[in-house]
Formats: structure tokens, C-alpha cells, sequence
């Protein structure tokens, strides 16, 4: 089942082509990785597809459906976390989920979300101790990313579009996280992540999409690349970046 769609996707900021015709499909239970150089236009699409911008010209259809039909209701059905996550810095990760979450059952009468009473299971599959009253103001950035997770996992999303989720991450917590997504992915969303760690993208996505200058270097999957084993695939990925 094809979840996600984009066709011809133009996006232009004062006069400059930041996105030049791109496409892209992503169906249930794949994790695609996306790559690109700062500034290639990894956010600005990711805006795009989640129905945060308009591109000047194409479409997307999210579950069949333009999105510009649905918008903002699909993003009920979207994990989203793009740019730097904020949050209600004087509380702790609890009462920002809480909060998120009641938001969300308001905004969409019958949405299907994680109850107050599951918000520990959840805190603790990111790895966040779920009765710490400590205020996120006080957190790292990798205690931010995987509370981001947390906050996009709350409502059972079909599709996740995450704008470099393992930054600020160390070892352990990028193995968790990789797993985390690889079983979201194992009960069917689909899964959209941009990365600058190749060696990561390589472990954790079914398929890869580099852009370079607004177009798509590269479309590949992972066991594609790593027939040419790790350092071949990263070296591959790097050219293309560099377009």
C-alpha cells in the first residue's frame, strides 16, 4: 500500500530553486533514508510533504489522497518532527506528553491516541525515565530528540516524517532509536528520516534518496549499496551528495 506520494515537487525561496521537480513514494512498513548537504532542501521537503508548505507546483497524496484536501486533519495520522523540537521547557517530559496528547484528542474527535496511563510505556521505549519530574529545560539534545520520538509515537501514526533525529545521540541511544523505528516500521507506518550519519541511514533504512541541488542524485536500496560493501556504499552516498 502506497502511503505516501510526490510528483513533481518545485519549491522556490527569492528566486532561487530549492526543490526542481522531485518525486517520491514510500509504502507501508518501509523506512526511507533521505541525504543531502546543508541546504539541499531535506526540510523544506519534509515541510512539504507534511502539508506545512505548498510547493509552487506538484502533489502529494497521503493515503490515496491529495493532501491539500485533508490538511491539517492528516496530520493526525502523521508523526511529525521537524527542525529543533520544542516543548514546554518548565515541565517535565510527562506533562508535555500529556498535554500533546489531549491537544490531539480535542483537535480530532475519535483519534486514537496513547491514554494518560500509557505514557510510561511510552517514555520508557525511548529510553526516558517515565516518572522523572525533571524539566526538559534541563534535557540534552538526545534527551530532546528521543522525547520528540515519543511526542510522534503518541497517536499511532501511519506516517513519520523526522528532520535528523539522531542528532545529539550517542551510540547507545542511536541503537535504541534505530530499533525503535525498524519496529514501528514492523507494524506498518512508514517511516521518512533525514540523516547526516551515512553509516546509520545504511543500517536503519530499506531504501535511500540523496538530493543534491533540489533534484535526486540517487535512489538505491541498502542492499544495493552495501553489495559494494560499507565503505563502497558510504563513498557512493557521499558523491552523490556532493552531486
Amino acid at each position: 500500500m502506497k502511503v505516501l506520494e510526490a510528483d513533481g515537487i518545485v519549491q522556490v525561496f527569492e528566486g532561487r530553486e530549492v526543490l526542481a521537480g522531485l518525486d517520491l513514494t514510500l509504502g507501508q512498513g518501509e523506512i526511507l533514508g533521505l541525504l543531502g548537504a546543508n541546504g539541499a532542501g531535506k526540510s523544506t521537503l519534509l515541510k512539504i510533504l507534511s502539508g506545512m508548505q505548498r510547493p509552487v507546483s506538484g502533489r502529494v497524496r497521503f493515503l490515496g489522497k491529495p493532501l491539500s484536501e485533508g490538511y491539517p486533519g492528516s496530520l493526525a495520522r502523521m508523526g511529525v518532527s521537524i527542525n529543533e523540537p520544542v516543548f514546554y521547557e518548565s515541565l517535565s517530559a510527562r506533562e508535555n506528553l500529556e498535554i500533546d496528547l489531549a491537544y490531539l484528542s480535542l483537535a480530532n474527535a475519535g483519534h486514537r491516541a496513547v491514554e494518560s496511563a500509557g505514557i510510561s510505556q511510552l517514555l520508557e521505549k525511548v529510553g526516558l525515565t517515565a516518572d522523572s519530574a525533571t524539566a526538559v529545560g534541563r534535557y540534552s539534545m538526545g534527551m530532546r530528540q528521543r522525547l520528540a520520538l515519543a511526542r510522534c509515537m503518541g497517536h499511532h501514526p501511519d506516517l513519520y516524517l523526522l528532520d535528523e533525529p539522531l542528532n545529539g545521540l550517542d551510540p547507545i541511544a542511536i541503537g535504541q532509536l534505530r530499533d525503535s523505528l525498524r519496529n514501528l516500521a514492523a507494524q506498518g507506518s512508514a517511516i521518512l528520516f533525514s540523516s547526516h550519519i551515512l553509516s546509520e541511514v545504511l543500517h536503519t533504512a530499506d531504501r535511500v534518496m540523496v538530493i543534491a541541488g533540489g533534484r535526486v542524485s540517487l535512489r538505491a536500496s541498502v542492499p544495493e549499496l552495501l553489495s559494494k560493501g560499507q565503505e563502497g556504499a558510504e563513498q557512493t552516498l557521499i558523491k552523490a551528495m556532493e552531486g
